[in-house]
């Protein structure tokens, strides 16, 4: 057995100390993206989402607010709808994902049967019709009470000359 070549042992131990440091360098990055970087990273994200789900808890109240305005009100005039309905498309065009275009579409649909429903609800016509029928009738017949009470009066007046 004959001893190793210096060089060659001397190349060895070069070799494994770069790879000994290109580990530990190695380390040392991981270890500052994982306990510095990612975390700093994770709190603008944690900011922003907590901003945008705000201003869409924001919006959704104010969607709420004018369905119940809409829902209360008994005429609601076309403009206002127009406006609704374009102010919602502009929410949908916002605020892209899944959750939030069914909680969007959620309001248009509840307006949407509000004034549907108003539309197909005939009973105030009705209503109204029948009121007025029987306020007719009802001056009619005040008319036919103060005649036959003239004629009862006359009657009564004949009745009293004769006895």
């Amino acid at each position: 057995m004959q001893p190793e070549n210096l060089a060659t042992r001397q190349h060895k131990i070069r070799l494994f100390a770069a790879i000994y440091a290109s580990f530990l360098l190695l380390i040392a990055f991981f270890s500052y993206w994982s306990l510095v970087r990612i975390p700093v990273i994770q709190r603008q994200q944690e900011f922003l989402t907590r901003t945008k789900i705000s201003e869409f808890r924001q919006r959704i109240r104010q969607a709420d607010t004018l369905a119940q305005q809409i829902q209360a009100q008994h005429r609601v005039r076309e403009s206002s709808m127009l406006a609704f309905y374009e102010w919602m498309n502009e929410q949908k065009a916002d605020y892209p994902r899944a959750y939030q275009q069914l909680v969007l579409d959620a309001y248009v649909q509840r307006v949407t049967e509000i004034e549907r429903s108003r539309r197909a609800d005939t009973t105030l016509a009705v209503l109204q019709q029948q009121y007025q029928a029987l306020r007719d009738e009802n001056a009619g017949l005040s008319k036919e009470k103060e005649r036959l009470e003239e004629e009862l009066e006359g009657k009564k007046a004949a009745n009293r000359a004769q006895l």
